[in-house]
């Protein structure tokens, strides 16, 4: 966990973290991450904070899971305020401390994100967003949550939804959910003629042998 409180006209503070799951998540997923926010889910911290601008914003990083084939949460940040300062320090302590890598990191267009992130991960400005989950589906489209309840729910009900589907697709109990691009690319593939995909394929018999049934 990584605690941070500045002083001065403008106090800022976050409270980031990634449970063990949250790790093993993490290492074995290097290649797609995404980072976004949502805000007002989370009530102000501080003891004069009681306006919804004073209100704390949630900010994910999700891998796609090469089990799974769907976003993971696999840290958090919760913050009241987006500065650059507070992102690059969650990102550092992220690569430091957590030895988070990946190929690429999508995030929506926040500049404040794009900025951090430029200066820390190798990058590609897409798109990626789970929160519409989080709030439709454990939020109940509600708003103003104290930290700890949201902090209970994010590593408790949240993260055992999530290996409880890990366990299902490790023993075939559930089938493995392809995401809309997966399925036009199944179609396509499975559409072409048998001499069309064999012209696709480069064959090196180097690299494995051939056996002949008789």
């Amino acid at each position: 966990m990584l605690q941070i409180e500045t002083e001065g006209k403008e106090r800022s503070y976050m409270v980031a973290w990634c449970t063990k799951f949250q790790l093993e998540i993490m290492q074995r997923n290097r290649i797609i991450a995404c980072m976004d926010s949502t805000h007002k889910v989370v009530r102000p911290l501080m003891p004069d904070g009681k306006k919804v601008k004073d209100a704390s914003a949630l900010f994910t990083i999700l891998v796609k899971d090469i089990v799974l084939h769907q976003g993971i949460p696999i840290a958090y940040l919760i913050c009241n305020t987006e500065s650059t300062f507070l992102l690059k320090k969650w990102l550092s302590w992220l690569k430091g401390t957590c030895q988070f890598k990946v190929s690429k990191l999508m995030m929506d267009c926040s500049p404040i994100e794009t900025e951090a992130n430029y200066q820390h991960v190798d990058t590609n400005n897409l798109l990626e967003s789970w929160f519409h989950t989080l709030k439709s589906h454990y939020l109940d489209g509600k708003t103003g949550y104290r930290a700890d309840v949201v902090i209970s729910m994010l590593q408790g009900e949240i993260e055992r939804d999530f290996k409880a589907q890990l366990l299902k697709v490790a023993h075939g109990v559930q089938a493995v959910k392809h995401s809309e691009y997966d399925n036009e690319r199944e179609k396509e593939a499975m559409a072409l003629d048998v001499g069309t995909a064999k012209a696709m394929v480069t064959e090196n018999v180097a690299t494995y042998a051939v056996c002949n049934n008789r």
